[in-house]
């Protein structure tokens, strides 16, 4: 109590005597005392609750942050960007090149862009496809058109998804055994060396009914260097994939690059089942 009196004279400037310290002003002064200090804790809140609220507002010469947009649809590239270069579709997806990088769109929304990873080779090709007039089938079993090609071997397994997409993407139904199926699609590939030292590389499809009558064949060659089959093919399969519809029964003299639109969308495209 003897500090709250040396309190009491430095607030009021006077000393009170022990007489006039009584309860009811050690109350007073204990009142007076708490008071202050309760203000400023009110003070203080206030204070920070303010540096609160305006934590987050933009710094003078600093630009806020951009809201998140939904992203933009082909349409509005376009309009932006001007006619692509190229564009390729497959089933809900577009693929669009303005420059060496590929924008995707499913069902005309954005959703990725594909950027070029390795070094295109370009192959020139011949495209050969002939088809007999009353075939009609649709569903089909896919085999290898020899014996040499081991269907559980790793380089079967690789490319085959790259056959498969390339008929299912133009109607084909795969079935799930050869009994169910309208025809069996018998693919051969591979590459040999011509006699001038040039690669030969191929890839054949033939359809076959079950009474093994041919009911439509494909054929793709190419002359060059490269010996890798695990990478001219999926090149060979995109030009299938894209040439089929369009030219059922033509023979065509053609050029695949890998980094074609046509050979990005589809293998972006077989890669997603993956």
């Amino acid at each position: 109590m003897q500090v709250l009196h040396w309190m009491c004279r430095a607030s009021h400037g006077k000393f009170y005597s022990n007489a006039q310290w009584t309860f009811p002003l050690k109350f007073k002064v204990l009142i007076y005392l708490y008071g202050g200090l309760l203000k400023t804790l009110i003070l203080a809140i206030i204070f920070l609750a303010s540096c609160a609220s305006h934590h987050n507002d933009p710094v003078p010469g600093i630009a806020a942050p951009l809201a998140i947009t939904s992203e933009p649809t082909l349409e509005q590239v376009k309009k932006e960007k001007g006619s692509p270069k190229a564009c390729h579709s497959i089933e809900s997806y577009t693929y669009c090149q303005w420059d060496l990088n590929t924008m995707v769109f499913n069902n005309g929304k954005y959703t990725k862009t594909i950027t070029p990873t390795k070094e295109a080779q370009s192959y020139d090709v011949t495209y050969s496809a002939l088809k007999d007039e009353d075939s009609e089938s649709r569903t089909f079993f896919l085999a290898p058109a020899s014996k040499k090609i081991n269907q559980k071997g790793l380089v079967w397994k690789k490319l085959y998804p790259y056959f498969l997409r390339s008929l299912s993407t133009n109607g084909f139904v795969l079935a799930p055994n050869p009994q169910d199926a309208q025809s069996i699609v018998k693919v051969s590939f591979g590459v040999k060396t011509t006699s001038s030292g040039k690669a030969l590389r191929h890839l054949h499809y033939t359809a076959y009914d079950k009474e093994q009558n041919e009911l439509w064949k494909i054929e793709v060659t190419s002359l060059g260097t490269s010996l890798d089959v695990k990478r001219i093919v999926p090149a060979l399969t995109a030009l299938v994939q894209s040439t089929l519809p369009k030219s059922p029964d033509s023979v065509q003299s053609l050029t695949i690059s890998e980094n074609s639109v046509q050979a990005v969308a589809f293998e972006d495209y077989v890669k997603s089942f993956r």
